[in-house]
């Protein structure tokens, strides 16, 4: 499974969080919006800002370097991917065990690239949930200081055996985790989720592609 992209989708995530914060507190007044539930306030600049994991030598003065050609950046077609949010609310970030309790208890576990997937009994991923901040790595084994904006879980539709399936285990968790943490859901568009928009990513996901079934995950 391709799933080095993760790491630069969950970067612009953590950007997309932000932008939606800025969005929501300029505006003076809100459309409604046939939501799956009521959600909480929306996100505010004045409580979680954009985050940035900066190493320890960075915290240092040194002397300016000076780089022959421009740094690449990563390039993502995320149309692969299909993507929930969950992000924290204006009581503050996803915090360290909390988050992790309310992780464990959706039966995610510690995987590939440092970030938390459920699996099947066969042991292929079902869906993955990263941190929308940073690299958006998840260390189950040292959460006493992690702290995160939102959470991306995603799955590669055109990769899973069963993709409706996967699908509906990775809403039903989102929803779940919302519930406990005091979050809120968002579609890939980073909108607030919605029935009309469940039901129309649930119709077009096929319910078993048998020429994924031998895939390696």
């Amino acid at each position: 499974m391709e799933m080095y992209a993760v790491i630069a989708i969950c970067i612009l995530a953590s950007l997309g969080l932000y932008a939606l914060m800025r969005r929501n507190h300029d505006k003076d007044s809100v459309s409604p919006v046939q939501t799956y539930r009521e959600h909480p306030a929306p996100l505010d600049d004045g409580i979680v800002g954009s985050v940035r994991i900066v190493p320890a030598e960075e915290s240092q003065p040194r002397e300016p370097v000076h780089h022959s050609a421009p740094e690449k950046k990563a390039v993502v077609d995320d149309t692969e991917l299909l993507v929930i949010y969950v992000a924290s609310s204006n009581n503050g970030p996803f915090m360290g065990y909390e988050l992790m309790q309310s992780l464990m208890a959706q039966g995610l576990q510690a995987g590939p690239m440092n970030i938390v997937h459920r699996y099947d009994e066969e042991g292929r991923i079902i869906f993955s949930v990263a941190s929308a901040a940073g690299a958006g790595t998840i260390d189950l084994t040292n959460m006493g200081d992690f702290a995160t904006p939102g959470l991306c879980l995603f799955i590669y539709p055109k990769k899973s055996v069963r993709p409706r399936y996967a699908f509906n285990e990775m809403v039903d968790c989102a929803m779940q985790i919302a519930d406990e943490l005091d979050g809120q859901v968002l579609d890939q568009n980073r909108e607030p989720w919605t029935l009309a928009f469940e039901h129309s990513k649930r119709q077009v996901l096929p319910v078993y592609q048998p020429e994924a079934a031998e895939a390696k995950v």
